[in-house]
């Protein structure tokens, strides 16, 4: 999907009061983080995995300051 197709959908989502739990490829992130209530992280090294919280808010300062 689109980004705009994207936010369409998250918005008819929480129209409906639907809790969601949506998956996406890295490079989906940026359309996805900021739409919704929290943002995990998996993350994989070796044969171990992790959850992280992830702050859109964050890598917008980062962002900015470069």
């Amino acid at each position: 999907m689109d980004g705009e197709r994207i936010s369409e959908s998250i918005r008819l989502l929480r129209k409906f009061n639907f809790q969601v739990i949506l998956s996406a490829p890295p490079e989906k992130i940026g359309d996805i983080a900021t739409l919704v209530d929290r943002n995990l992280c998996v993350l994989r090294k070796d044969k171990r995995s992790f959850v992280k919280a992830f702050d859109p808010k964050q890598l917008e300062g980062i962002v900015d300051d470069e």
